[in-house]
């Protein structure tokens, strides 16, 4: 995957328009060069009818990997709260769909309120995620220091709608109870 940058700030600050040598995720970080720029804040997005069902129906990634997957699995799993797969989207736009149609909730980056304007979940009404999702900058075949800096420097600016604080690292930080 390249990190491209097209907006004029980047192209501004001397960022090359596509570098590829870099992949941003969610997760933990691999290897050496991984570097964790932040961490994403999760909130539970669907209507509150839903919330009185026996199980909860659950809107999920396909990819059992997925890390909003699977911090909703582990979330509702650690609480104790019943719930079942309703829908296993391709994409973001699949699960947001559900949310948005009353189907299924959801747990997704907090931003998602305003981007994507779906029913948030009121707090309380269901369990708090167990953590934040670190969101790594991992770098690919080697690049200059200073383009690899630059670009970090475009994805932080990019991403900072949605990173919150900076988890420790080498691991996921939890939240407190």
């Amino acid at each position: 995957m390249c990190i491209s940058s097209t907006d004029a700030s980047a192209a501004g600050r001397g960022v090359p328009e596509r570098w590829c040598g870099g992949v941003l995720k969610a997760g933990e970080p691999r290897k050496a060069a991984d570097r964790v720029i932040g961490a994403i804040e999760c909130a539970w997005f669907g209507e509150t009818a839903l919330l009185d069902d026996a199980s909860l129906p659950l809107a999920v990634f396909a990819g059992r990997t997925a890390p909003p997957r699977q911090l909703a699995e582990e979330t509702l799993t650690c609480a104790s709260r019943p719930w079942h797969v309703v829908h296993q989207g391709v994409g973001v736009e699949d699960v947001v769909g559900v949310c948005r149609s009353g189907v299924g909730v959801s747990l997704l980056f907090a931003a998602a309120e305003d981007r994507r304007h779906l029913p948030v979940v009121p707090r309380g009404r269901l369990p708090e995620p167990a953590r934040h999702l670190p969101v790594i900058l991992a770098a690919g075949a080697r690049p200059a220091p200073a383009r690899a800096g630059q670009a970090r420097e475009a994805v932080e600016e990019a991403m900072s709608d949605y990173v919150c604080t900076a988890p420790e690292p080498g691991h996921m930080a939890r939240r407190a109870s």
